[in-house]
């Protein structure tokens, strides 16, 4: 098979053969350094642990056992990151502590 060139891999895209575009530049080391293989599109594999994307204005959730300092950090980030805002707050449901999340904006 000619250097630089593997069989068999497709773009999910468009099908097209990826490893027909690109080229070895030069060998350094046990290193092939390759130009025009293109980035993998980027998925978000973790998944979302508190369900903030699924609230409206208004809405709330709450997690039992767990104090609000715990997710100010993360909340302060989805604030700066986004149009949404939430608050945390020490809460009770069925006379069981812990923190409930709103989403106020």
């Amino acid at each position: 098979m000619p250097r630089g060139r593997k069989a068999g891999v497709r773009t999910e895209a468009t099908g097209e053969d990826v490893q027909a575009k690109h080229r070895v530049v030069k060998q350094v080391g046990a290193y092939e350094i390759e130009r025009g293989i293109p980035l993998p599109s980027r998925t978000n594999s973790r998944a979302e642990k508190y369900p903030y994307s699924h609230l409206e204005p208004g809405d709330s959730f709450f997690v039992a056992d767990k104090q609000p300092k715990t997710f100010h950090s993360g909340i302060s980030t989805r604030n700066k990151a986004g149009d949404a805002k939430y608050k945390a707050a020490a809460s009770e449901k069925d006379g069981v502590s812990g923190v409930r999340v709103w989403r106020v904006k």
